[in-house]
């Protein structure tokens, strides 16, 4: 038997915030459906005889292959998205735990400290005149994601090349961890 993982350590604090608890192999359930199109997941393979039970927001069967049933994600992200709305992690916290999925789409949860930074860039919303973290929430934030999408994403081992047009200046989200390493540049410039 073997154990692999790619999981960075990030993860870890990531998860639980979210509702998703963090073990060995972190399985986040498919009620917790807004955590798929914010991380860009495409597909899901379900073993076949599990398939019937399969239920997540915005996924439709395609086809059986080898065992699987494989679905398609209607609301998957591509990879590098802006956002027109941002919220502090203290206001993120006083949404429920396990309702916080729902509205990653809807806006980008910084650090406290980083607000004044953000607000540059997008309007900054907070938890008593905030949206409803609700399904409908979830679709129509996605809907307006999709406006504001990279227009291309190409990888290979050393990192990924992105393009996007935006109307101004604004933060890219990319559900790549940040971790000691990473770097970035924006129009062959380092970026922050």
């Amino acid at each position: 038997e073997c154990f692999n993982t790619i999981v960075p350590p990030s993860i870890m604090t990531f998860y639980p915030k979210v509702g998703v608890t963090r073990s060995v192999g972190s399985r986040a359930n498919s009620s917790m459906y807004g955590l798929r199109g914010f991380l860009s997941v495409k597909y899901s393979f379900i073993v076949e005889e599990k398939s019937s039970k399969f239920d997540a927001v915005g996924f439709s069967y395609k086809e059986t292959q080898n065992g699987f049933a494989i679905y398609e994600n209607e609301y998957c992200l591509n990879m590098g998205y802006a956002y027109t709305e941002f919220i502090t992690e203290t206001e993120f916290e006083k949404y429920l735990k396990n309702n916080r999925h729902a509205l990653l789409c809807t806006y980008l949860v910084v650090p406290d400290d980083m607000a004044d930074y953000y607000s540059q860039f997008m309007t900054e919303a907070f938890f008593k005149d905030g949206k409803t973290a609700s399904e409908s929430t979830y679709i129509d934030s996605v809907a307006e994601r999709s406006e504001m999408c990279c227009d291309d994403f190409d990888y290979d081992s050393y990192g990924f090349t992105a393009h996007i047009t935006l109307d101004k200046p604004n933060v890219v989200f990319f559900a790549v961890p940040a971790e000691e390493g990473w770097s970035a540049t924006v129009n062959g410039h380092p970026a922050e």
